[in-house]
């Protein structure tokens, strides 16, 4: 038991994630919030010494389902899965609770990837060095594609097609950068990293967007989702 200990602590050194940076989307797709999740190691176990993706909660309740089926986890009495942050109904973009899931969602990853257990699961690489979608990633790990791409082939094949992915999230012209400045308060910044005509507005704000509205130049009136369409990218001050 000490030696298994022991053998994670090593990993844990050798793997550094990071969650920043969450987009709070209002357009086309949904109301939804992804985040940046970062990988840095020299861990044989990964393709990639260096990975990028965006990933949003509920991508992250897919995995976990996963890592807990008895297949990966045995009977979850060596291997228990770590939690995630709990869900809200209501308030779900608010910069206090953007900020708190962002840090339970690196928590998780981190404790995940404490265990070198876990590693073996070809759909946790996928999920953390590709822009994959969950759909293509349950396909694969159910073997729907055959054996033309390994693991690493998907891994590699999506390094070099990932700035052109991550370009092709969101259609929208002009997007926004928010910054949270003090958990309270979004201040809005153009793509030119300059700030923008709406100097910041309270989190109370965002309800606006959370009913399907968006914020305009004033950061006070609302027009209708359907006229305007917004994709807010976050980070912490």
């Amino acid at each position: 038991m000490k030696k298994h200990r022991k053998s994670s602590h090593i990993l844990s050194k050798a793997v550094k994630v990071d969650v920043s940076n969450p987009r709070i989307h209002n357009c086309d797709k949904g109301k939804y919030v992804d985040y940046e999740v970062k990988i840095e190691t020299d861990n044989i176990a990964f393709s990639r010494k260096n990975s990028c993706v965006r990933r949003r909660y509920s991508d992250f309740i897919w995995i976990r389902n996963k890592l807990s089926t008895q297949e990966i986890s045995g009977f979850a009495s060596d291997y228990p899965v770590p939690e995630l942050p709990p869900k809200r109904l209501f308030g779900r973009f608010e910069p206090k609770f953007v900020h708190s899931r962002m840090c339970g969602l690196k928590e998780f990853l981190e404790k995940v990837l404490n265990q070198r257990h876990f590693l073996s699961f070809v759909g946790l690489h996928l999920f953390l060095q590709t822009e994959m979608s969950m759909h293509q990633i349950e396909n694969y790990v159910n073997g729907n594609y055959g054996q033309e791409y390994t693991v690493e082939d998907l891994i590699h094949l999506s390094e070099s097609n990932q700035i052109e992915k991550a370009l092709d999230t969101c259609t929208l012209k002009s997007c926004y950068n928010v910054v949270i400045s003090d958990f309270d308060t979004f201040v809005m910044v153009n793509s030119n990293g300059e700030q923008d005509d709406a100097k910041s507005f309270h989190s109370a704000s965002m309800g606006s967007i959370d009913s399907n509205s968006s914020i305009n130049t004033t950061g006070l009136s609302t027009i209708g989702a359907k006229d305007y369409s917004v994709c807010i990218h976050c980070s912490v001050k």
